[in-house]
């Protein structure tokens, strides 16, 4: 069971950590909501490139 909501857990776990590090470090943060955010979008494409 873990192995099926292990990836998923942790890209939530990464989309949230930068949806908060936004608005609680200040510049800092906005770099870093850019990293989280942008982490789901990243393997998406990976997986969606690389199933070609």
């Amino acid at each position: 069971m873990t192995r099926v909501f292990a990836m998923p857990l942790a890209l939530a776990a990464v989309s949230a950590f930068g949806l908060i590090a936004a608005f609680a470090f200040g510049e800092t943060g906005h770099v870093l909501s850019w990293l989280g955010v942008g982490a789901p979008i990243a393997v998406i494409a990976w997986f969606g490139l690389r199933s070609r």
